[in-house]
């Protein structure tokens, strides 16, 4: 979202032009790629795991295979992460 901000302020006076080019080509880049898919794991396994708690609840047992999709998202955002520090 900052960085679509960052390049339509870019577009709208001259002087930023040079800003917008420089968004872009960070979003192009292999980090710019990965720091979206670090912020929508974790929020996939935190609404993955309230639905899990709202079954729970309602005295519904969770299937193993949505626990396992719980387990793995969060580690997919750990792999992220140390990808992340790799390519900076």
């Amino acid at each position: 979202m900052a960085a679509a901000l960052l390049w339509v302020g870019g577009l709208r006076a001259d002087r930023r032009v040079r800003s917008a080019r420089v968004t872009v080509g960070v979003v192009t880049t292999a980090y710019g790629g990965l720091v979206p898919a670090k912020t929508v794991l974790p929020a996939g396994a935190a609404a993955l795991g309230g639905a899990t708690r709202a079954r729970l609840r309602a005295g519904r047992v969770p299937v193993l295979g949505r626990a396992t999709v719980e387990v793995l998202l969060p580690a997919a955002a750990t792999g992220t992460a140390a990808t992340l520090t790799h390519t900076a």
